[in-house]
């Protein structure tokens, strides 16, 4: 009686070291998909994250490019403006000496 008693006893506490292990186990099984759609959702942020980064460095290329085509015309602006300030002062020349040369003449 006293070995069966002793076993009942040890069944009884296996039974409930079983009960208690099997609701870690749920809640260990919980715990873990909620890490797994925790998980999923910062890859789906880290996704798009990438998505948008690639984007702007798209979008910076192409300002990049766009500036320097506006510096380059830039550039020619300034030597056409230099070209025409040159021959604007040569112009004021002559129409100096012409108008030295008619002062003369009077």
């Amino acid at each position: 009686r006293r070995v069966h008693g002793a076993l009942s006893v040890e069944v009884e506490r296996l039974g409930l070291c079983s009960s208690s292990l099997h609701g870690e186990k749920g809640r260990l099984i919980g715990e873990t998909e909620r890490l797994v759609q925790e998980l999923r959702k910062s890859e789906t942020k880290s996704s798009s994250n990438n998505v948008k980064l690639n984007k702007l460095l798209e979008e910076n290329g192409l300002l990049k490019g766009k500036i320097e085509e506006m510096s380059t015309e830039i550039a020619q602006m300034t030597k056409e403006i230099e070209a025409k300030g040159a021959a604007l002062k040569e112009s004021l020349a002559q129409g100096q000496h012409c108008k030295a040369l008619l002062e003369e003449t009077v």
